[in-house]
């Protein structure tokens, strides 16, 4: 029996043996397993970004090649007058030309023009003192975007026409503008929008022109003279600030 009972104590440090060895071997395990799923993990998230890149490089290669090959309409104004005051208040006449410069027809063509004033009217004659008014950007702004919807509208229906590539279409244009006769004026602003679309897309396109007429001495203002005759030295020129729109 004591024979039998030496032999136990052994028997108790194999097994505790056996788990001391089992275990660092599992805990090993655990980690590769862990670290395999970091690496697939990563493998994947890599394997989407470049999917993303490779998506996004296609969409913009087929955007360029888009915008490439489109239709491109240039508007350009210049000045014809003669700026009068009459039974339909102030009219101004302005040459305009369309000019196709995309390489594909362009549809749905139709332009639309108006005048506003670049500030309230004055009342009396500013004399030597000269003027000043902020800068109507904002009037400005939503001038364009009110020729655009017109030019639009105009296009919906029927009022358009086409121009194939390096096509031009030139015309005169009145515009008018229902300030008082006798006031004095510092000016007016042309706003011009031209709307149309690409052959065989419904995407809609714009470019827009804004130009100002002013006092060719721009200390003073426009006004009627004493014989009903408008004074002709005017400056017709491209608006510096937001004058330009093309999209």
């Amino acid at each position: 029996m004591s024979s039998v009972g030496g032999g136990q104590p052994e028997s108790d440090t194999a097994v505790q043996t056996h788990g001391a060895t089992t275990a660092p071997r599992k805990h090993l395990l655990d980690y590769v397993t862990v670290l395999v799923a970091v690496f697939a993990a990563a493998v994947s998230a890599f394997s989407a970004l470049a999917t993303w890149y490779q998506y996004r490089a296609s969409r913009d290669q087929l955007a360029a090649m888009k915008s490439d090959q489109r239709a491109w309409i240039s508007l350009d104004l210049e000045e014809s007058g003669p700026l009068d005051h009459g039974s339909q208040g102030w009219t101004y006449v302005f040459n305009y030309k369309l000019t196709n410069v995309g390489r594909s027809p362009a549809s749905g063509l139709t332009l639309t023009a108006e005048m506003i004033p670049l500030a309230p009217p004055f009342t009396k004659d500013p004399g030597t003192q000269g003027f000043s008014y902020p800068e109507p950007i904002a009037r400005i702004h939503d001038a364009t975007e009110e020729m655009c919807e017109a030019s639009l509208r105009d296009a919906r229906t029927g009022f358009a026409d086409g121009l194939f590539p390096n096509g031009e279409k030139r015309g005169k244009w009145r515009v008018r503008d229902n300030s008082p006769g006798d006031a004095y004026l510092a000016g007016f602003a042309v706003v011009a929008c031209v709307t149309y679309k690409n052959a065989g897309d419904p995407e809609v396109h714009r470019t827009a022109r804004v130009f100002t007429l002013e006092n060719h001495d721009v200390a003073k203002p426009i006004h009627i003279g004493d014989d009903g005759i408008v004074f002709q030295g005017f400056d017709f020129a491209p608006y510096p600030l937001d004058g330009w729109i093309a999209d």
